[in-house]
């Protein structure tokens, strides 16, 4: 096996690039009219999955994708112990960001929506910055985001944590997957099995027999996640490019048993739809996998490379770019706020979010947690 802590595979970082750019650009044109059903979120009754419905599946995916590569680089590098608190620290500072994502709402007498935002993303840029004047600059950061929590319930708008954000969801999902992979390192066996048992989980959840017990967001976001790091740990064997696709179309007909159980939802977090959307995300792991790493042809996703490196900073940036737009009122017009027009400006947002995220980071502006 190739050492995980020294190897970068480069069809890991195109594929998160390609999830954040479609995050990018489902975020814009959410809520927009004229455009067709299917590149909608379904609704929660409503058995189809629509476009939008497989962005942020995708990004569980890649979390769960750089997990083996992220944790054993921290454990070569320190030991353990720190892999063990990386976790922790990478858990919590998700969580933190998803609960202050729940509490943007303007408070009355107080700060607005657009206000809170934009202080929220500022702090995040100051505490989650790779490179740092000195601790104090970071954890001050740090301290401002609390005083926004804080801030909210003396004004009497009580902290909420609600579903999560999508943040959150993902630290919950990344703290129990990263739990199980700490035991079973780099066993593909170990971790074909804790995929396993998160399915088990959440088909069972689903099915009721745990009286109503569960995790936060759920075991199938789990699910998801560990998919993708049992797609890396394969991704270190030899034949990945032609397995990869095997697993898919073994991850497509569970979806097909599934579905006479189960409606296709991500609302619902249905296991059919959990065993689609890995069934998509394996194949085209393993397209990329032969194009980029195999052939060697990368310079197509040079374009969007920063969205796949600086993932954090593009969408924190995002929020930031929404919140100056709410503050100073500017509007793309009528035009290109609906249909097709609306969809390519949209497209363009995203691929000019990017842009600025990439020039971010040749001045050391680029988040790690």
């Amino acid at each position: 096996m190739t050492d995980m802590a020294s190897k970068r595979i480069a069809s890991i970082d195109i594929f998160r690039a390609l999830t954040m750019l479609m995050m990018l650009w489902v975020n814009d044109f959410a809520g927009m009219s004229g455009i067709p059903h299917w590149l909608k979120h379904a609704a929660a009754d409503e058995d189809m999955m629509g476009f939008s419905d497989l962005v942020f599946p995708a990004f569980l995916f890649c979390v769960g994708m750089s997990i083996p590569l992220a944790i054993e680089k921290r454990i070569k590098d320190t030991n353990f112990l720190g892999g063990i608190l990386h976790v922790v620290f990478r858990s919590a500072s998700l969580v933190l960001l998803g609960i202050m994502t729940m509490n943007l709402g303007g408070i009355e007498g107080g700060l607005s929506h657009a206000w809170f935002l934009v202080i929220m993303v500022v702090a995040s840029f100051i505490f989650f910055n790779e490179k740092q004047p000195s601790i104090w600059f970071r954890w001050s950061g740090f301290f401002i985001l609390i005083g926004l929590l804080v801030y909210r319930a003396i004004m009497g708008a009580p902290v909420k944590t609600g579903w999560w954000g999508i943040l959150g969801l993902i630290g919950w999902a990344y703290l129990f997957t990263s739990a199980i992979y700490l035991v079973a390192r780099k066993s593909l066996w170990l971790n074909s099995l804790g995929l396993a048992g998160f399915i088990a989980l959440m088909i069972t959840s689903k099915m009721g027999l745990f009286g109503g017990f569960n995790v936060p967001g759920g075991f199938t976001h789990p699910a998801i996640v560990y998919a993708g790091i049992v797609c890396t740990m394969m991704m270190q064997k030899k034949g990945f490019a032609q397995n990869g696709i095997i697993l898919g179309v073994l991850f497509f007909i569970a979806g097909i048993v599934s579905h006479h159980y189960w409606i296709i939802s991500k609302i619902q977090a249905t296991p059919t739809w959990m065993f689609l959307c890995c069934s998509l995300y394996f194949i085209m792991a393993a397209l990329l996998y032969k194009l980029a790493d195999v052939k060697k042809m990368t310079a197509w996703a040079r374009p969007i490379q920063a969205a796949g490196t600086c993932t954090l900073t593009c969408y924190l940036l995002s929020d930031l770019w929404y919140g100056i737009i709410m503050l100073t009122g500017f509007s793309f017009g009528p035009a290109l706020s609906t249909g097709a027009l609306g969809l390519l400006r949209s497209f363009l947002v995203a691929l000019f979010l990017i842009l600025v995220t990439e020039l971010l980071s040749k001045i050391n502006i680029k988040l790690r947690l």
